[in-house]
């Protein structure tokens, strides 16, 4: 029973790793085949994303001597990391929901992962290059949630926007969604960064 599992989770990783480099060939003919079947691999790239953004986080943290690092500096950021992709693609599912476009939540989170591909090769660099470059890392790291919010227009683009059943203009929903997101990551991130700086500032506050 236990060979049977480690059987199927090679054959999954062999399929995974099969429509990683298929999709980072080409991400936008990619997201436009994929069906149901693929949101499973969608949800893994998204769990990649926050993982690698965790890791980068806590490899940063590391270096720079940090205590309670495992806490701080990988499990918040994995969580908040989480919570904005999870708000990149409710905020997808909002505007269609919101243009009276009839579409899959599947075939939707299986879009916005395959887009995510090519941020998952920006963090993987930006994990490799914290020790040779902080700033390129970082530039890297940005990138990153470039690509993220990229994904997220050009999932809500792909399909028929601005139909006059809509209650709003659709280049108000797609502004209001883009500062939403970015609003989220902004406090999110913050939040990870001061959690991090506010115990080593603390002796200093009482002076």
């Amino acid at each position: 029973m236990q060979n049977e599992k480690v059987q199927q989770a090679k054959e999954v990783s062999k399929q995974y790793l099969s429509y990683f480099l298929s999709v980072l060939a080409r991400p936008y003919q990619s997201m436009k085949t994929v069906g149901e079947q693929h949101a499973l691999h969608g949800l893994v790239t998204m769990a990649l994303f926050a993982v690698l953004t965790s890791t980068y986080i806590l490899i940063t943290f590391g270096r720079l001597g940090a205590d309670g690092l495992f806490i701080s500096g990988f499990l918040r950021p994995l969580l908040f990391t989480a919570i904005i992709l999870i708000a990149a693609a409710a905020l997808i599912y909002g505007v269609l929901k919101l243009e009276r476009i009839t579409f899959r939540p599947k075939i939707l989170i299986a879009q916005f992962g395959t887009l995510l591909v090519p941020g998952i090769v920006t963090l993987l660099l930006a994990n490799l290059m914290i020790v040779i470059s902080y700033s390129f890392a970082i530039s890297l790291l940005v990138l990153s949630y470039i690509v993220m919010f990229v994904a997220m227009n050009t999932v809500l683009f792909h399909h028929p926007l601005n139909r006059t059943k809509a209650a709003l203009d659709s280049v108000y929903s797609v502004l209001i969604v883009n500062a939403v997101l970015f609003y989220v990551t902004y406090r999110l991130l913050y939040a990870v960064v001061a959690g991090f700086f506010d115990p080593l500032f603390a002796p200093y506050r009482g002076l």
